[in-house]
């Protein structure tokens, strides 16, 4: 099964070795595979280059929009577990975009990963399938507050919060712009009672 990764150079999917920067495992060795395609349109989003294709009218802070035939490139899994392997890492970081969007793909990459240990860093909208979820050892999650530009409806879905607020693999990121964002984060934290550490 195919899975679509972004691209910043034409026929260059982005599969590479760095430091994760970000969650409980910060300063790992690991890496990473960024793929293609979003569900929400975070204004201020810093790859917008996986979603922002031309044509696509929702916001985001400069206007630019990106030529699809650049900035996706599709692989089958094997080829990217290949490129994964090659790396030499225990850890893999799969992020977006949004990952979830491609679970079937992602797990029969994952599969063809036994050894690794997996993070997913996902904006908590969406569910994994049985057949992907048993092979995630962490879930990096990033809840869009109101400052995204998302309707809340979209952004902040009760169901996936209440699952991956009792999810001991789950691990919560919020992006804050101003002081205000505090408050809407608190609430969040309270309404779906975030475990201590997860934040």
């Amino acid at each position: 099964m195919p899975l679509v990764l972004a691209a910043q150079a034409p026929g260059q999917p982005e599969i590479f070795a760095s430091v994760q920067g970000e969650g409980p495992s910060a300063g790992m060795p690991v890496a990473f595979i960024r793929l293609s395609r979003c569900n929400l349109a975070c204004q201020w989003c810093d790859t917008a280059y996986t979603w922002h294709f031309d044509g696509d009218e929702r916001a985001h802070r400069d206007e630019t929009t990106f030529d699809r035939k650049i900035n996706q490139v599709i692989l089958q899994a094997d080829v990217a577990a290949e490129r994964i392997e090659r790396l030499g890492q225990d850890r893999l970081v799969i992020t977006g975009g949004e990952p979830l969007m491609q679970a079937g793909a992602l797990a029969e990459l994952l599969e063809l990963l036994p050894d690794m240990s997996v993070e997913i860093e996902t904006n908590g909208t969406t569910a994994a399938p049985p057949r992907l979820d048993v092979r995630i050892d962490q879930y990096n999650v990033s809840p869009k507050l109101a400052h995204s530009g998302n309707a809340a409806d979209l952004a902040l879905v009760p169901e996936r919060l209440d699952a991956y607020a009792t999810d001991p693999r789950a691990f919560f990121k919020f992006v804050i712009a101003e002081p205000g964002d505090i408050d809407e984060l608190l609430a969040l934290r309270d309404r779906y009672r975030f475990k201590p550490g997860s934040m």
